[in-house]
């Protein structure tokens, strides 16, 4: 996204060109202190030092050429090329010239003597303000809106989180008032009771930024919307081994209606309401890893009337791992089935029944036949089954028990 690219400035003026007593073409002897106001950049060695400065709008930055042969400080970022954003300075040995610098935005310059000279003058817009949020934290509303101030007209990046880095979205600011205002959309939703950080910063048209807002505006989503009490399915931290659990749940809240969403990144939330207060939900074929089922209640009548509550679940599709050897003499021989500790397994031998497989004090559980088996080729059959019944797919191992 970010940070200041070197873009040309074309056409008009930015900066007041101000003269050090006297037309570039002569010499002029030093530049003001540095200050608040004024700052300095030693041409010597044949390059700008610093290369690069930051400064703040209405700033001066004024050229010194401490070398022994002439330079220009032109504008613009190619070789040849002036881009006339202030008349070109040719600075002769001992010769200073400065520059106010008045608007937002990255200025790139060069020597057009010097092939590998080249500087940019870096002046951040002012960073924005973040005021609050509509309503006010505590509100039952899941998708509050952030609002704030800024330059009038001017890019606002709004981020969750108190560093600016997870952005949101933008917005601009009003060119009247500088105002702003950014709604969270259903995938920002806050769950109940969570509380989330709002930052902002501002941009210019050639990606120069400012600094992250400061001090960030929090929301605590409120929890006394509509109750959500869970009838069955996966519970929070749960792992499960179907692809495609379900969920069924209620509200105290007479005419309580819901929306789910279920995915690893963002939320989407579809309508999963079965007859008010109840509601049911079965995603589509999951992929294995991590997930998160969210349910929100709400008053149709207000809307924003709500709460969320969240589930995180692991689909585990591989379990178990069947360990144990291909060839044995052992008539009765034993597996281990290697896996998440908070499953449980059945296994089988060859066309028998299932059964739950034996749970030793420490180690695996593993599968071993209750009656000797013949000479000759086998299967173990294994699965896994989660804390609500569902079962995953089975795997199998085939050994050989050979004559001692």
């Amino acid at each position: 996204m970010k940070r200041a690219s070197v873009v040309a400035i074309a056409a008009a003026i930015i900066g007041t060109y101000l003269l050090v007593g006297a037309p570039s073409e002569a010499a002029v002897v030093g530049c003001p202190t540095p200050d608040a106001t004024h700052v300095t950049v030693n041409i010597h060695n044949i390059a700008y030092n610093p290369s690069t400065e930051t400064i703040s709008a209405g700033v001066h930055v004024c050229w010194i050429n401490n070398d022994g042969t002439t330079h220009t400080v032109t504008s613009g970022p190619m070789f040849g090329v002036d881009a006339a954003v202030w008349p070109n300075h040719i600075f002769a040995p001992g010769d200073s010239n400065s520059v106010q610098f008045s608007t937002p935005g990255t200025f790139p310059y060069h020597c057009n003597i010097h092939r590998s000279m080249h500087g940019t003058i870096v002046v951040p817009p002012p960073a924005p303000t973040v005021t609050g949020t509509t309503p006010a934290s505590g509100d039952n509303n899941t998708n509050p809106t952030i609002n704030g101030t800024a330059t009038h007209g001017i890019t606002v990046h709004v981020f969750s989180g108190a560093t600016c880095n997870s952005e949101l979205g933008t917005v601009t600011a009003d060119g009247t008032t500088g105002n702003w205002s950014f709604t969270l959309n259903e995938a920002e939703s806050i769950t109940s009771g969570d509380t989330e950080n709002f930052t902002a910063e501002a941009s210019t048209p050639d990606d120069t930024f400012s600094a992250c807002s400061s001090p960030p505006v929090s929301y605590t989503a409120g929890t006394t919307g509509p109750s959500i009490v869970l009838d069955s399915g996966p519970v929070d931290g749960a792992v499960i081994v179907t692809a495609t659990p379900s969920w069924t749940f209620h509200s105290a809240f007479a005419t309580a209606h819901f929306s789910c969403s279920m995915t690893n990144v963002g939320r989407q939330f579809l309508d999963c309401t079965a007859t008010p207060p109840d509601g049911a939900f079965t995603p589509s074929s999951l992929a294995a890893g991590q997930w998160t089922f969210a349910i929100k209640a709400y008053d149709p009548a207000s809307l924003t009337d709500e709460r969320i509550k969240t589930f995180a679940i692991t689909v585990d599709l591989a379990d178990p791992t069947i360990k144990g050897a291909r060839k044995t003499t052992a008539r009765k021989p034993k597996f281990r089935l290697l896996g998440d500790p908070s499953l449980h397994y059945e296994c089988k031998f060859d066309g028998g029944a299932f059964a739950a497989a034996t749970v030793p004090a420490t180690g695996a559980p593993f599968c071993q036949p209750t009656s000797r088996l013949r000479f000759g080729a086998h299967t173990v059959t294994a699965h896994a089954l989660d804390t609500s019944g569902d079962i995953g797919a089975d795997k199998v191992k085939n050994f050989k028990i050979l004559r001692p």
